[in-house]
């Protein structure tokens, strides 16, 4: 009986330094990336401290959109998607990476995003708009993006809503959509597949209302 109470102990033991390896390798993955990221553009050049700083960073991948960031203390603000929203605040002033990304993952179009003191993932669509949104050599790119603070150093009040991105099917990927998928489906998709915004608490719902 000892034995094999030591047995499962064993078990028990190697199980949990595995899961430790992964959860430390996939951190220190993020970590490099995310001092990569941090190094292309270095700190941000903080012009006034009671402004948000925003400064995008060439990830040289189009499907993957980052930004150097800086929030003033005492920001209370909510951020709204296609899939819904939340909302947090940071007591001290806040600078690092804000991060979106679109990539396939097991057939599935996925969308993740790291804003100030949260991260979400959530699909898009359907299978059918995995294969839409496909490059093909030779083809132009299968999203359109607007991006904010592509131009240099963009700075804001606190009280104003800030787009950081919205994303669209090109051309030719919406007339391939109007082949694959249904009407249901493509209504999710125009006229953006996606828009990330963040702003004052309640803004989403005041929009909504009309308000």
């Amino acid at each position: 009986m000892q034995r094999i109470i030591e047995l499962a102990l064993t078990i028990v033991i190697l199980i949990g330094a595995v899961f430790l390896w992964r959860s430390t390798s996939t951190r220190s993955e993020l970590t490099r990336e995310h001092d990569r990221l941090a190094n292309k553009v270095g700190r941000l050049q903080i012009k006034d401290p009671t402004k948000i700083h925003l400064l995008a960073i060439n990830t040289d991948d189009p499907q993957h959109f980052a930004w150097r960031a800086y929030f003033p203390p005492n920001y209370h603000y909510a951020y709204s998607c296609s899939s819904g929203g939340g909302s947090g605040s940071n007591s001290s002033a806040w600078e690092g990476i804000l991060r979106v990304r679109v990539r396939e993952v097991n057939g599935k179009t996925l969308l993740s995003h790291a804003l100030l003191n949260g991260s979400g993932l959530r699909s898009i669509g359907s299978e059918p708009l995995t294969k839409v949104l496909k490059e093909q050599p030779g083809m132009t790119p299968r999203l359109q993006a607007e991006q904010l603070g592509t131009k240099g150093l963009v700075m804001f009040d606190t009280s104003e809503v800030l787009t950081l991105v919205k994303l669209s099917l090109s051309d030719e990927a919406l007339a391939d959509a109007k082949q694959h998928l249904n009407e249901w489906e493509l209504k999710q998709l125009t006229p953006h597949l996606e828009r990330i915004r963040i702003g004052p608490p309640g803004f989403p719902e005041r929009e909504r209302d009309g308000k």
